[in-house]
């Protein structure tokens, strides 16, 4: 998490917002290792890079939402610390649809932008997926399913 909320202050936003779920959602995600200077410079302060240097990137399908938004998305995130507080930092979320964009950017401020197209597929079991903004591909994650998913 990025910042921690009480269990009063959450109470309050079942109240006072929908909280939005995913039901049926498909997800590609991998963390990995990442420069760790890198890191530094690209964290605002006073954020600092875990204590070991990883990023999270994931590319999912979301058919189906509480919000009536039908949309596919990416992310990219940084491992952070705050007073030895570990959390995120989310660098890009790219998005399909503006309402997902829209909601996203200003209920709960993701960095979110619209993409030109957003692909999660399986061939057999080779699963990947691309996000690409305006014509270019910024994120292709691809992997080898290693067994059942269940």
């Amino acid at each position: 998490m990025l910042y921690s909320l009480t269990d009063e202050e959450l109470a309050k936003m079942r109240d006072t917002y929908v909280l939005p779920d995913f039901p049926h959602a498909e997800m590609l995600v991998a963390t990995f290792r990442t420069d760790a200077a890198t890191a530094r410079e690209i964290l605002p302060r006073p954020l600092s890079p875990a204590r070991e240097a990883l990023a999270t990137a994931f590319v999912a399908r979301y058919p189906e939402t509480n919000f009536g938004c039908v949309y596919n998305e990416g992310a990219l995130f940084l491992h952070c610390e705050y007073k030895k507080e570990k959390g995120l930092y989310c660098l890009s979320m790219p998005v399909d649809d503006d309402m997902a964009m829209i909601s996203g950017r200003e209920q709960f401020g993701f960095p979110k932008k619209l993409a030109d197209k957003i692909t999660l597929s399986q061939a057999d079991d080779v699963i990947a997926g691309s996000v690409v903004r305006k014509g270019t591909e910024i994120l292709r994650m691809e992997c080898r399913q290693a067994g059942e998913v269940g």
